[in-house]
């Protein structure tokens, strides 16, 4: 499972990013809001870590994820009936200029079987491995 923090990193650059501009902010805002995806991104770098599920069959991750999009306040959720753990939230601020998409990966990597998870790896899975 080392490469779990790698993707699940980049979903919490996504989350974090949707949060920073979901909404005008002033200078004066930014760093309270920059604060406040923080938490977010490492509270989603946390569950998506102690929380793993191998490839197609992420559906607590993107359920999570889809509320945690949701209360960012984005209301523009589409899932794909082809791959129903993918998730694209579409964030239109209304500013004329290019179109930025990101793409993250929830999968965990499986163990081999009598593997433990690594001592190191921080913060532990809660499914025994």
């Amino acid at each position: 499972m080392k490469h779990l923090s790698r993707h699940t990193t980049r979903t919490g650059v996504a989350l974090l990013l949707f949060s920073l501009f979901s909404s005008p902010t002033t200078a004066v805002e930014q760093p309270q809001k920059v604060d406040a995806a923080l938490a977010v991104t490492r509270q989603a770098y946390v569950y998506l870590h102690e929380h793993p599920e191998l490839g197609k069959k992420e559906f607590k991750a993107h359920d999570y994820l889809v509320a945690q999009l949701a209360a960012l306040g984005l209301d523009d959720i589409r899932m794909a009936s082809a791959l129903p753990t993918a998730i694209v939230a579409i964030l239109d601020t209304g500013i004329p200029g290019p179109t930025i998409a990101f793409r993250a990966e929830m999968d965990a990597r499986p163990l081999e079987l009598g593997v433990d998870e690594p001592e190191s790896h921080n913060p532990r899975s809660l499914v025994p491995g």
